[in-house]
């Protein structure tokens, strides 16, 4: 029957191993594999474009990456479109945030008034990042320098 290959808008599914790879962002494959039901190594050749994802695969995927299903399968749009103005280290730490609080991992789930909430921590953390860079690019970063030695002391 010949290759029975699932193709996103016409595009093979190398692309979606590939934005699958990169949804998995820190959390490891050892953690990553059990919940979509799948060994380490078949999340390796999923993600590696050797096997091909199912579709409940990758409906599993994107509530456990916290990513759309949209993008994950046809690369179009944000991955989370009310993060993706953020870093990658300040989404992870609020989609963490949306989990703790909430028990959700994607912002397009919360309701206004839980969106409003994130969007306050949001602005915390770039304004915490924007100060540490700023202490980084001044050198005053790890404190004050310890006072000098006395001769003799």
């Amino acid at each position: 029957m010949g290759d029975q290959r699932l193709h996103g808008g016409g595009r093979p599914l190398d692309h979606v191993s590939r934005r699958l790879w990169r949804a998995r962002g820190r959390l490891s494959r050892k953690k990553a594999a059990p919940a979509l039901g799948v060994s380490e190594a078949t999340l390796q050749r999923i993600e590696n474009g050797r096997t091909d994802p199912t579709i409940g695969q990758l409906q599993t995927a994107a509530e456990l990456y916290g990513v759309s299903f949209h993008w994950l399968l046809f690369g179009e749009g944000a991955a989370d479109p009310d993060l993706s103005h953020l870093g990658p280290d300040v989404q992870a730490l609020l989609r963490q945030f949306m989990r703790d609080r909430f028990g959700v991992a994607r912002a397009d789930l919360l309701t206004p008034e839980q969106l409003r909430e994130v969007n306050a921590q949001a602005q915390y953390l770039a304004g915490l990042v924007d100060r540490l860079a700023e202490a980084w690019d001044e050198g005053d970063v790890g404190g004050e320098s310890p006072p000098p030695r006395k001769a003799g002391g």
